[in-house]
Parts: C-alpha cells; structure tokens; sequence
C-alpha cells in the first residue's frame, strides 16, 4: 500500500519515539482540574509527524477514559485489538464523561457551512437531546454566528482582539448575515447565546476534546475561519482543543494579503503551546530503512562500503521528516517492481532523492545523461567537463555534489572528491547509471528493451536444456530490429559476458553450446564502433575466457578439456586457449601475475599443442581455408608450431589455383576508419606481417596465372581487390 503521509496507527508503528509525548498529553487533557476551556496547539513542521502524534493522543485518551469509565486496565486495553476498543468505547457514548471529536474543516466549504458542521459535530458527540438545553443553545448560536464579522470578516475579528469586535467585520460579512438574521432572535446578543451555551456545557459535566489538525495546510481566508471560530469560542466550559499545525506558514499565510494579521495574534488565542519532539536522526533512519526494506524484499546493494558511504553524505541529508521518508518510500513503491535487478540499488535510491529535493539537478542529469554516461564522448578535459554539473543552485549543494559524484565518478574526478572506485566491468555488472549499456533502466521506468534482465539471462545460462534454449534464443535475436543502437545479440553476448565473470554460469553444456553456435554468430560480426571496433568473436572469447574467473581450478579444467576436443567452434577455441597460454607469456602473449592466470603453465601449453595439432589436420583435409576468420587460425598455428609446418602447407595451397584465389580473399584484413561522421571498411594487405611465411611475388604471380585460367570477371575481381589492398597496405 503506497504511504500518502499515512499517520502511523499504534505504538506498535511508533518509530519516532511519540508514545510517551502522546501519552503525557493525553494525561494532562484528560485529568485538567479546572473546568474551563482552553486552546493547546501541536506545533511543528511540515512532515514532522504532528499527525502520528494527534493519532497516537487520541488512542491515549480513549484508552484512559475507557479504563477510568469500564475498570479494565489500561495494560489490559493496550493489549486487545484496537477495533474491540472502539466498540467498548462506542458503548459507553451516552455515559462517558469524555468526548473526543476529531473536526476535519477540509471536509466543509465555506464558512457558515464550517460553524454548522463545527457545532453539528459537537453536539453529536455528547448525543444532546433535540429539544435540550445544548441543542437549543447550539440552534441559536449557529445561526447568530454567520451574521457578524466574526467569520465572514475574520481578520478584523482576530485583529480586535474581544468578543466586542465580533460585531466588527468586513462589509461582505454584513452581507452574508443579512440573508440569516431571521433564524435568531433581534434581541439576543451574542454573549448571552454564548452563557446560554456555557451553562449548558457546564451543567453537562462532559469534556469534549476537539482535534482540528493540518490547519497549515488550508488557506488563508479558511485559516481565519478556524482562528475566529476558536477564539469566539475557546473560553465555553469543558471545551478543549487541540489544533495541530506549523507556526512558521501559519504566520506568514495570515500576514499575507488585504486582510492581514498581526504576527503575535496567535498569542490571544493559544494558551499552551506545545512543541512536537525533533524527529531524532536516528528514528528517523530507522523508519527508512524500515520502509526500504519492505520495497526491496533480500535485495542487498551490490557495494556494502559504496552503500553506508553514499546514504550518509547523499541520501540522509535530505530525510530530515517523516513525510521525507515517505516521499522516497511511495516512489521507490512504485519504481522497484520495474527495475529490480536492472539497476544498481544505490544509484537508484541517490537519483531518487535527487528528483525528489534537489529537482533543477535531477534535470541536469535527464538532459545529459548520454554525456555523463559515455553513450556520447566528450573531448572535454574533467576539471571542464565537471564545472558544467557544480550544483551551485542545489537547496543542498554539499550533499548534491556527494550524490552526483556518487553517480557519476567522472565528476567526483574533475571534483577531487573521494568516493571510492571499481573498474568499468564491475559498473557494468552492477548496472550503473554511469554506464552506457544501462544508463536507460532508471529512465525508462523499466528495463531498457534492447536488453534482458539480469534474472532472465540467469536462468538461461543454467537452464537444463541450455543446448537446445540458447540456439533458439540467439535466432530470435538475430531476427530484430537493429535501428541506431547496438545489435541485439552484440546487446546479449556482452551481458553474458558481465554475468559469467562473477557467477559460475558458464557451465560444460552452456560452453559447448556457444562452441557449436560460434561459427555462426562470428560471421554475423555485429561489429560495434567506437574508439574501437568489437565484433561477435571477440565478445565469444571474452565470455569463455572470463567464464572461468568464479570457477574452481578442478572445473577450469574440465572447460579446458571441452576447448581442446569439442567437434565444433575450432576458431573460438584456438582464440580462447591461445589466450589462456598468452596469460603465461606463451606464444607471443603478455604475461600476467601468477594468480591472474586461469590455468597452470603445462596445462595451457598442452592445450595449445592439441589446438595445433586440430588446426594442421583441418588443414591437411582442406577445411581450414572455408572457415570463417582462417587467418586467424594460421597465425594461431605459427605461434604454437613454428613457421615451417605453416609455411610448407600454404606453399601447397598456392600451387592450387582455388587455393590461392581463396588466399587472395582472406589474406587481406579489414581496416575500419573514421573521417568525421563518415564511417568506412577498407582492405589492406601488409606484405611485411606474412613475409616469414609466404613469398609475396610469387603469391601474386600465382594468383595472375589463376585468375586468368579461371577467365570469369569474379577471379579476375577477386585479383584486382588484392591488388589494392596491397597498395593500400605499402601506403599505411
């Protein structure tokens, strides 16, 4: 149920330590010798729980009065249902001495409608007969009321300061009354209605305890409709009330205007002033993180540290009140369901905040989000870049700037601010806003559709029938719409990526199954420009090298068996195992501290003997040259088994008129370049990269002679594009 600033219902919900205030005051109410009335104001501000503590007076009162009047004990009543309260109490209406009246003047428009409905409450309450001396009394004094100044012309009332100047008003309340004199007699005075009321009250020896909260929060003509009505009557016997509101927007709403009054004019008219006790920091965290936790279930936020530090410096400073707290706690209601899983906790619960007090920053954000997430580059330098974010303007400036360099630790750099920091992979895991691939999950009010949920990858990768799911899932993939942003299945195979390295999902069937798909999805490329150009096999190696990160030696293993012997995906294999050997400086590979290395040494050089060997015999058979990235697998070849195997078998291939004009189509590599905006792909062949393993000149004297035997325009295109290319590659 979403918190609209619900008061709190019981001492059981009590989190901000009103039980005992409430409790007090319902003592002093309820106890008061003398019979006279009088005025107590509940003050404080906005959110601070003025509400909760009249709710909790209320049940106090009722309980004491109810003991006072049945003889069951107070412990006893605290005890029983409240609902079985309020039948015990509704029983003793036409006995009690206690009356208890909580007159909302919100449910009443206008002010002759508001002191009927007051005095129609009052006599309700203490269930006066119709013909009596209450009701008769009430009768008159309800229709003299409207007639006078009093409240149709209230400021002038309150600014008398006597019950002379009831009969002082504007010219509009002598209007209104005009239309009403009748009901009341010409030659009744409003003091002798009023100790016609007053004897009857005083003879009736019941209290009546009258409740109007939230009097702040009306406006100000209907301010001083409750104010004149209170002052006109809060000297009748056995009357009290209780008026709940803020002083300050009291004070300077009834200053405001034609009508205004004095500032000191609540002095006349409240004869005890209570101050609501401070929401203390403590209960007030407490009640946060209460509400919180019942959103967000077991969810933990990704980062403990990151957590404590970014709640303190961020968030706290701005849940000052309960109504703070409830603010946060109806959005995030209403935002987790969508995003849980998808987001960061954290980061969520900051721009929250930020949207929710610090609104002109939350916009800041929303327009340059592509900017400070890196979804568009900036060739500003970071002391410039994070000038234009200062939050010079915040209501909060000091916390503001802790909350955005949380977020977004490009600014706590240009800042020099000390939040902490992880590498980008780990944002990535934790689906930061400060990340390209997940900026749009907290702005979207879900997930973002280019990509799955953290919960359904999940339960892919350890689906059962894994092999026969993901194949299917990846065909689905490749079939949508790619528009301007990233291709799905790039999307996919990079949140892969991000999920196996911390959670042991990359099982021995989950592994096989991307070895038989990888041939497939490595043609597909889903190439992704940036400073860099990725593509599918690079996205294919990094899952099933950084697969084996949260996994035990013994189960490294077994994927490494899987590598050197599965049929399928020779080409992501060799890139694989050739990588895991790199780990130790093998083969040309940069080598890593020793804890860094997936595997022992002996087991990655005997791996990569077995990928050799797969590689020289698909080349015997002729296989080699129809795969997808071949040259990728000769260079793999060279690095593990020397030039001369290499070298021997392409002179072999050479000699082959097909062979060589397959060559002349692979051997080239593709070159990406950016003019401007202008995006394109070029061919080049660099004769120095495989001068150790062909002879150039007689490459292309081979490939002339083969082309012209072939006499078609293709072979003869096939010769002039590498051609070109090597042109291109004696240029660069």
């Amino acid at each position: 149920m979403l918190s609209s600033d619900r008061p709190i219902a019981s001492e059981d919900d009590d989190v901000l330590g009103f039980s005992q205030f409430a409790d007090a005051l319902a003592r002093s109410l309820t106890e008061m010798a003398p019979d006279e009335g009088i005025v107590v104001s509940i003050e404080g501000a906005w959110g601070a729980g003025k509400t909760s503590a009249l709710r909790l007076i209320e049940r106090r009162i009722i309980i004491r009065e109810l003991a006072r009047e049945s003889g069951i004990a107070v412990a006893d009543l605290v005890e029983r249902e409240w609902s079985a309260v309020e039948v015990e109490w509704e029983a003793f209406h036409g006995k009690r001495k206690t009356h208890l009246i909580r007159f909302n003047p919100w449910n009443f428009s206008g002010q002759e409608n508001l002191v009927r409905a007051f005095f129609g409450e009052v006599g309700a309450a203490i269930g006066h007969s119709e013909n009596g001396a209450i009701s008769n009394a009430i009768k008159k004094l309800t229709a003299y009321l409207p007639s006078v100044g009093v409240v149709a012309g209230g400021a002038s009332a309150l600014a008398a300061g006597g019950v002379a100047a009831f009969g002082v008003g504007s010219a509009a309340g002598r209007a209104v009354g005009e239309g009403i004199q009748s009901f009341a007699s010409k030659t009744s005075s409003l003091e002798s209605l009023k100790r016609d009321l007053a004897v009857a009250l005083r003879e009736s020896a019941k209290r009546i305890i009258i409740v109007i909260d939230d009097v702040d929060r009306l406006m100000p003509s209907e301010m001083r409709s409750i104010f004149s009505l209170v002052k006109s009557l809060g000297d009748l016997p056995n009357i009290l009330y209780v008026l709940s509101f803020d002083r300050s927007v009291v004070t300077q709403a009834m200053g405001a205007g034609v009508d205004r009054v004095d500032p000191d004019f609540l002095e006349k008219i409240i004869q005890v002033q209570v101050k609501l006790p401070p929401p203390w920091q403590a209960e007030i965290r407490d009640l946060f993180f209460q509400r919180l936790n019942s959103v967000i279930g077991d969810t933990e936020p990704n980062d403990f540290e990151r957590w404590q530090m970014a709640f303190f410096q961020a968030v706290q400073p701005y849940i000052q009140t309960p109504r703070d707290v409830s603010r946060i706690y109806n959005a995030m209601q209403i935002i987790w369901p969508n995003v849980a899983g998808d987001v960061d906790l954290t980061d969520l619960v900051i721009l929250t905040s930020l949207q929710l007090f610090e609104p002109g920053e939350y916009e800041k954000i929303f327009e340059n989000i592509e900017e400070l997430s890196g979804e568009n580059w900036t060739f500003k330098e970071e002391k410039e870049f994070s000038s234009g974010f200062e939050p010079r303007n915040a209501k909060n400036p000091q916390a503001a700037k802790k909350a955005l360099a949380y977020l977004f630790p490009a600014l706590a750099k240009g800042w020099n601010e000390h939040i902490g920091d992880i590498p980008y992979l780990k944002k990535r895991e934790h689906r930061r806003i400060c990340t390209k691939q997940y900026y749009r999950n907290y702005f979207l009010f879900g997930r973002d559709p280019s990509r799955q949920s953290k919960a359904d990858i999940e339960a892919l990768l350890s689906a059962v029938d894994v092999s026969e799911r993901l194949p299917i899932f990846l065909r689905e993939l490749a079939q949508r719409k790619v528009g301007k942003r990233n291709p799905p299945v790039a999307n996919f195979l990079e949140q892969v990526f991000e999920t196996v390295h911390v959670k042991p999902l990359l099982s021995e069937e989950t592994l096989r199954t991307f070895l038989d798909v990888s041939d497939e999805l490595i043609q597909r490329e889903d190439r992704v420009w940036e400073f860099f150009v990725e593509d599918n096999l690079q996205r294919l190696e990094s899952i099933t090298v950084h697969g084996l990160t949260p996994l035990s030696a013994a189960e490294r293993l077994k994927r490494l068996s899987i590598l050197q012997a599965h049929p399928r995906g020779i080409t992501l294999a060799s890139n694989a195992v050739i990588r895991l050997a790199g780990q130790h400086g093998l083969y040309g590979g940069e080598a890593t501290y020793g804890d860094d290395c997936y595997m022992g040494r002996e087991e990655a050089i005997n791996a990569a003997e077995m990928i050799a060997t797969r590689i020289s015999g698909i080349a015997e058979n002729g296989q080699l040259l129809q795969l997808i990235r071949p040259v990728r697998l000769i260079f793999i070849w060279r690095s593990i088994a020397g030039v001369k195997p290499v070298r021997e078998w392409l002179m072999k291939e050479i000699a082959v008129d097909d062979s060589v004009l397959r060559l002349a189509q692979v051997l080239a590599s593709t070159s990406y370049r950016t003019v401007g905006t202008t995006r394109s792909e070029v061919r080049i062949f660099n004769a120095k990269t495989f001068s150790e393993l062909i002879d150039v000149t007689h490459f292309k004297e081979r490939l002339s002679s083969a082309a012209q035997n072939a006499g078609s325009d293709e072979s003869r295109r096939i010769q002039s594009e590498f051609l070109k290319a090597e042109l291109r590659g004696s240029e660069d």
